[in-house]
């Protein structure tokens, strides 16, 4: 079962995102294509001065943003590290 989960927008490129990662991964389809790997786990974060433990996707919160046009195929290869199935 694949699960795609889609973000709607008025179209504004120059949208702020907040995340704990040091990157902000932006994957375009190109060739009407988006093929993106997503590792699922439990990473531990700083929230300021406490550390929580947080689900992530590759490493980052929020996880790699995914854009496709309409039309396009999207191949997920989705790896599942989390302590629960």
């Amino acid at each position: 079962m694949a699960v795609l989960i889609a973000q709607c927008s008025n179209g504004n490129t120059q949208e702020k995102f907040q995340t704990f990662s040091s990157e902000y991964k932006i994957n375009q389809s190109q060739d009407g294509l988006l093929e993106v790997n997503l590792i699922a786990s439990i990473n531990k974060i700083n929230l300021g001065n406490k550390q929580a433990y947080a689900l992530n996707y590759n490493g980052q919160i929020p996880g790699p943003r995914l854009e496709a046009k309409p039309g396009d195929t999207i191949r997920i290869n989705f790896t599942n590290k989390l302590p629960q199935p």
